[in-house]
């Protein structure tokens, strides 16, 4: 489903589409069940209750702004399930963003990459109240230049947006990645088991990197850490403060010797921790 042109306040509710595309690159890499794109005067459009099913990709809000996207259920997309980035995309990628989208209570399940993909300069989005599980990754090297990829949600170079109360578990790499992306706030979500990292930040040259607020989330049961840095000694520091990590007794930290819980890298703050997963 593609409305045309410069769309205001369409909706687009209970429909079931299943199948859709396969090639990778087709149509610049937008090929989906729906897709909202071209103009950021393309706003306000609802997307709802619908069933999407092994598409290529589900949703994508390309060069758009202001859409709700609620209480869809997205399983087995080969790519994503939802994306926010610029038009086109992959190919001669555009520079327009999808700003300001509201993201909640989606069920995405088993992904070929990332549940949620939020490309550059897609700031102000708010991810809340989502479920998002069991992406199984995909290494599109040959392909895209692409390396495996298979996170719960993924900012890259976006900043700003707020991902509150969701359950982000049995990911195959990250719960959520962030590169080169700045001043997020992320709280009150569950974030468990977690193949590689409950939360992975990387650092960019060219992009800021740093001011997140990570409150008040369950951290708990990711394979390698709970939370994962690439920062050098001279990078800011992470706050990661009032998060529960499995343990009583915290993080695993060479600071922290008597933590047990999941693993914190250096250049994080996470004194003080949560006692429970709850409090």
């Amino acid at each position: 489903i593609e409305p045309y042109g410069m769309i205001t306040g369409a909706v687009i509710s209970t429909n079931n589409i299943s199948g859709l595309g396969d090639d990778i690159l087709s149509n610049d890499g937008t090929t989906g069940a729906i897709l909202i794109a071209n103009n950021i005067s393309s706003t306000g459009c609802t997307i709802e209750s619908n069933t999407l099913t092994t598409n290529l990709n589900s949703i994508l809000l390309l060069a758009s702004g202001n859409n709700h996207v609620t209480s869809n259920t997205i399983t087995g997309s080969k790519r994503y399930g939802i994306v926010m980035d610029c038009y086109p995309l992959e190919v001669n990628q555009g520079t327009t963003p999808s700003l300001a989208n509201t993201l909640d209570g989606n069920t995405i399940t088993a992904t070929g990459r990332d549940g949620v993909y939020v490309g550059k300069h897609s700031d102000n989005n708010i991810i809340t109240d989502n479920t998002i599980s069991g992406t199984t990754g995909t290494d599109e090297t040959l392909s895209t230049g692409n390396g495996f990829e298979g996170n719960g949600i993924y900012f890259w170079k976006s900043a700003t947006n707020t991902v509150t109360g969701n359950a982000i578990s049995g990911n195959a790499t990250s719960g959520i990645e962030m590169m080169g992306s700045s001043s997020d706030i992320i709280t009150g979500n569950t974030i468990t088991s977690n193949l590689l990292n409950g939360l992975l930040i990387r650092r960019s040259n060219s992009f800021p990197f740093s001011s997140h607020t990570i409150s008040g989330n369950d951290i708990s049961g990711n394979t390698e850490f709970g939370l994962k840095t690439d920062f050098t000694g001279s990078d800011p520091v992470v706050n990661a403060t009032c998060n529960w990590w499995n343990s009583i007794t915290g993080p695993t930290n060479a600071s922290n010797p008597s933590g047990t819980g999941d693993k914190v890298s250096n250049n994080v703050t996470y004194i003080p921790w949560l006692t429970n997963g709850t409090d």
